[in-house]
């Protein structure tokens, strides 16, 4: 008998020490601030001092406290993950060369972007990237923009509109028999694209677009390499893109 008694306080010990545990000390000031934590001392009609969870202690008189209560820990709510994004693309980027250029045939390039961002919603999502259209090592280009992405539905299925904008560099080492063109430029590039994207799960959607991308130069620094001409590289091109948002 003896032995369930034991048993049974050391029960009421355990269940009374976890209790404890759920509970805090809390010290009302007349002013409103209530102070949560672990009454530290207790010197009655006097004072008394207090340590909250950052372990900093703080000292009263009773004068300036309205009343002293054990409650409930207050919940922590988690910490919500960040809504980031990513989106990786490829395609083609076909630039059609201007009439007084030495090269008369289009410039069809391989076209590769990744995107990372955060989501502002479910359907609008903002971020930064950086692209390179290549045709060959002799003709580069390279960008780095700010992204928008707004879908309109929700749904599985869902249309969207894409936005870049930002930063583009082109260097060109490009010769041929009777004409050539060398040099780089750095100007302003603009690409807005409509698109559709598909669920194909909870985090990752396919996507496929098709867009116009200009470009804007201020200089005109590459030169014919015969006519010592020098040739402005503003254009406009087709972009056709497909990859995954996740």
């Amino acid at each position: 008998m003896t032995r369930y008694f034991l048993l049974l306080a050391l029960l009421v010990i355990g269940l009374s020490a976890i209790a404890q545990n759920n509970m805090d000390e809390v010290v009302y000031l007349k002013d409103g601030t209530a102070i949560r934590g672990l009454i530290i001392e207790f010197v009655p009609g006097v004072s008394i001092s207090i340590q909250d969870a950052n372990r900093e202690l703080h000292t009263y008189t009773m004068a300036e406290v309205a009343k002293i209560r054990r409650e409930p820990k207050a919940k922590v709510p988690p910490l919500k993950k960040a809504p980031f994004y990513a989106a990786l693309e490829v395609g083609l980027t076909d630039y059609p060369t201007p009439r007084n250029h030495p090269i008369t045939k289009n410039w069809a390039l391989f076209s590769a972007n990744f995107v990372a961002g955060i989501k502002a919603g479910k359907l609008v999502a903002t971020g930064l990237g950086a692209g390179v259209d290549v045709s060959s090592p002799s003709l580069i280009y390279g960008s780095f923009y700010w992204n928008l992405r707004v879908a309109f539905t929700k749904k599985r299925v869902a249309p969207y509109l894409d936005i870049n904008a930002g930063y583009i560099g082109i260097n060109v080492k490009y010769q041929t028999y009777h004409s050539g063109l060398t040099g780089h430029d750095d100007g302003g590039m603009v690409n807005p694209s409509i698109g559709i994207k598909v669920a194909l799960g909870k985090k990752v959607n396919w996507t496929a677009s098709l867009g116009y991308k200009g470009i804007f130069f201020p200089g005109t620094q590459l030169n014919n390499y015969y006519a010592g001409k020098q040739y402005s590289t503003n254009g406009h091109a087709l972009t056709l893109r497909t990859g995954v948002f996740f």
